[in-house]
């Protein structure tokens, strides 16, 4: 149910990690290749990282950008009940310092005691959230630059996991409920889990409805046992070949979905009360919204819609923080 791009595809736009942007972007709008040249080693490459600063606001205007702080950590947190987390968030704290802290047992703070084991703690929330394991972790460091020996990788997922029991739990709890609801074939009686999420089967089609009240389909689902318990698929539409093709899924990966879909309902209904509050709405990007807006400081009252609580989520902490900018880029 997440939102896909037409035309310029936003979604996959290169992010901008440029010193000095503005000023390379006054170079490229001025032709000054030569001047380009000198400070950098490869030009199509300094091209694509700009090309999302050809997007600006309506003339007179100013973009303000914001976006919801970990927003898919919240969610899995408050469907799961890893309080701890939510705690976490409510108070503002560092989730990368707090769960590292209970991941080695000592306190860690980002500029002082133990603060190296950080590191660990941000990549193990980053990865593990949806079942990843040891590869996912080593996957998610190396898109920082860093690298894990194998051993720490297995400590280090195991550690994530027995510091997060709950979220644990949930993947099997949705797993269980996925194979309980297929067996069942019953829409009348759906498979209850937590937050309100109800599980059910209807013409062959697996019905997941979402706190919100809007519901996933999952096509010719089926639950077949396999010597590991039992093996879940369903038909998706492969989106580069335009032909139905058998799917995989499981306890993590359904949690991902579902999350992911919380998180997007969530975005609708913020720009919704963004649109009625006025705020003219350019364009909207994962998480993202961006707004072209003639007052340039009206960035507060944006931040604040995104950290109203939903009428749906009663105790989700969520915060919007964003930035404003008189052209688009990654900030």
């Amino acid at each position: 149910g997440r939102f896909a791009g037409r035309g310029l595809q936003l979604q996959n736009l290169r992010q901008n990690h440029l010193k000095y942007l503005a000023e390379t972007r006054e170079l490229l709008a001025q032709g000054d290749y030569d001047c380009m040249g000198e400070i950098y080693k490869s030009i199509p490459d300094v091209l694509s990282q700009l090309i999302r600063t050809a997007l600006i606001p309506s003339e007179g205007n100013i973009f303000h950008v914001c976006d919801f702080n970990a927003i898919e950590a919240r969610v899995t947190a408050w469907l799961s009940g890893e309080e701890w987390v939510l705690d976490t968030f409510r108070q503002g704290g560092d989730i990368y310092c707090v769960t590292a802290s209970r991941m080695f047992g000592v306190p860690v703070d980002k500029k002082g005691e133990n603060s190296e084991l950080r590191t660990p703690g941000k990549i193990a929330t980053l990865a593990c959230g949806y079942g990843g394991g040891p590869s996912a972790f080593g996957s998610m460091a190396k898109a920082y630059g860093l690298e894990f020996s194998e051993d720490e990788k297995v400590r280090y997922v195991k550690m994530w996991r027995s510091a997060n029991p709950h979220t644990v739990s949930l993947w099997t709890t949705m797993e269980k409920a996925f194979v309980a609801a297929i067996q069942s074939g019953n829409l009348a009686r759906p498979v209850e889990v937590n937050r309100g999420i109800k599980v059910s089967m209807q013409y062959g089609c697996l019905l997941v409805q979402l706190p919100s009240g809007r519901v996933m389909s999952y096509p010719r689902a089926k639950a077949e046992e396999s010597p590991k318990g039992y093996e879940i698929t369903y038909e998706r539409m492969n989106q580069t070949t335009k032909k139905w093709e058998v799917s995989k899924t499981y306890g993590g990966k359904i949690v991902e979905n579902v999350v992911q879909a919380i998180a997007r309902d969530i975005l609708c209904l913020v720009m919704l009360k963004l649109d009625k509050m006025g705020h003219k709405i350019a364009f909207h990007v994962h998480d993202e919204c961006v707004i072209d807006s003639p007052d340039k400081d009206a960035l507060p009252e944006i931040e604040a819609v995104f950290g109203e609580e939903i009428p749906w989520a009663k105790g989700l902490p969520l915060r919007g923080a964003g930035y404003s900018t008189y052209f688009y880029m990654k900030d």
